[in-house]
């Protein structure tokens, strides 16, 4: 089924005073809390948006510990455009129509994300960041404070133990160590990622939780504008060098330069970050797998020494909700791979999914009601998205020139059936990243593609299918799917 949305009007919201208490907290001034306190504030009112981290100068990138950039497709746009940012967005955003992947022996192999010259949009998470929390911070009935680093959520209260909090109402005094206090409240939502607080409160209650490294980890390693202040590789893609299990990559910045990540195993006795102790030994692994990166990174010995390894998390839960008091929204409820590009996408469309949900809960509304909707509506979604970033690994990084020849030209039918059926069958990375089908569905719709593609390749030449006509290819496919 397709999400349509749907929208009931929301109450003018009034701007809460420093005295005021807010009946909804929302913990994590992230990528998606922002989002998910703006939707709140617009139709609630009285939010107060916690985030550890001290507000950001306007010159200083905020902190994330994370992948330096995020990419925005339709899912994203369409949360942007509700809160009324999206062209502030693009205005700090590139285009990009696909990835170019950088061979070995230095062949370029340009892979378009779409048939039809659709793109995504690269940007900057730290300038995005500041981006939403201006947003927050404009909005009337939400107030964010920073240096506010939760502690502990009682669910059943609800109640949230906050260290850092001074001057705001419904604070039910100390808790016998100075600098902590109670904030009581009526709602929580954690948005407050894959370590998150909120989300330890349900564990307590028994929800599983399952969290997962993948074995791998990547190092940011910059590429430096080039002589001339301009883009030393083309800035319409995201390049990638894929080595099998190893694999670079880098995304354009506005100024000129490329943020790369190096992607490796964490552990091993073969080629991974336990192997590569030294700048020495970065080098030489650039010189044998990377070599045409080395003469663009003057740098690249003292970058690969201080720069730290980050781990790729996941973690997926049983329960995102609690009642009519807590919900997870975003990676506190999913952490997922980056390698789709769908982790910030997918959170902000929890947020705009939930709002949809509060919308249809009534007047007053019924949150126990919106919230398990919510989480029967996103779970299984969600779930269909996290595996598909995983096995999109193996895709960026397995070169075409290592595919062998039955693979290839099993992706050479699979393409004539995408261009013969254009209106009907549409590749999987095209339905997640510039449709909003959801994504369990979408997976469902690659799986039976495939299955069809086998069911034509049963006992027939490939390569005579690629000579047929376009009829005479219809006509095999016709009478190879099933009938319903």
């Amino acid at each position: 089924m397709w999400f349509h949305s749907w929208s009931a009007p929301m109450r003018a919201a009034e701007p809460l005073s420093s005295d005021q208490p807010a009946p909804i907290v929302v913990v994590g001034a992230g990528m998606v809390g922002p989002v998910v306190a703006i939707y709140l504030a617009r139709r609630f009112g009285g939010v107060t948006l916690l985030e550890r981290q001290s507000a950001p100068a306007p010159a200083d990138p905020v902190p994330t510990g994370r992948s330096l950039h995020v990419v925005v497709s339709a899912r994203g746009w369409h949360a942007l455009r509700d809160l009324g940012v999206e062209e502030q967005v693009l205005s700090i955003s590139l285009p990009l129509r696909g990835r170019l992947e950088h061979s070995l022996t230095g062949k370029l192999t340009e892979q378009p994300y779409s048939r039809r010259g659709q793109e995504i949009w690269c940007v900057e998470r730290s300038r995005l960041n500041r981006l939403l929390r201006a947003a927050a911070v404009a909005t009337p009935g939400l107030r964010v404070r920073h240096d506010a680093r939760v502690l502990a959520v009682e669910p059943d209260v609800p109640a949230v133990l906050v260290e850092g909090l001074e001057g705001i109402a419904g604070i039910e005094g100390t808790t016998g160590v100075e600098g902590r206090a109670r904030l009581t409240c009526e709602h929580v939502v954690g948005c407050d990622g894959a370590f998150s607080r909120v989300r330890e409160a349900l564990t307590d209650r028994h929800d599983r939780v399952q969290m997962n490294t993948l074995g791998l980890g990547y190092k940011e390693i910059r590429i430096p504008a080039g002589p001339d202040g301009g883009w030393p590789l083309p800035h319409q893609f995201f390049h990638i060098w894929p080595r099998n299990r190893l694999l670079f990559s880098a995304f354009p910045n506005p100024g000129g330069d490329f943020t790369g990540s190096l992607f490796l195993p964490l552990h091993g006795d073969d080629i991974s970050f336990e192997t590569i102790q030294t700048d020495g030994d970065a080098v030489a692994l650039f010189q044998q797998l990377f070599p045409d990166v080395v003469s663009l990174i003057p740098d690249l010995a003292e970058q690969y020494e201080s720069h730290p390894v980050n781990s790729i998390v996941t973690m997926s839960c049983d329960r995102w909700i609690w009642r009519d008091t807590v919900a997870l929204v975003g990676d506190s409820a999913h952490a997922m791979a980056p390698f789709m590009g769908q982790g910030m996408n997918c959170g902000f469309e929890d947020a705009r999914i939930l709002d949809e949900c509060l919308a249809r809960a009534g007047e007053p509304a019924d949150w126990a009601g919106a919230f398990a909707e919510y989480e029967s509506l996103r779970k299984p979604h969600v779930e269909a998205i996290a595996e598909v970033s995983i096995q999109h690994y193996q895709h960026l990084a397995s070169p075409t020139t290592t595919a062998t020849a039955q693979d290839v030209l099993r992706q050479r039918v699979t393409g004539r059936l995408y261009d013969v059926f254009s209106t009907k069958f549409t590749p999987l990375y095209e339905r997640c990243a510039f449709t909003e089908e959801p994504y369990a569905e979408a997976l469902q719709q690659h799986l039976a593609t495939e299955r069809l593609v086998d069911d034509v390749l049963i006992g027939r030449d490939g390569n005579a299918l690629l000579d047929m006509s376009r009829n005479e290819f219809a006509d095999v496919v016709n009478r190879s799917r099933p009938r319903t």
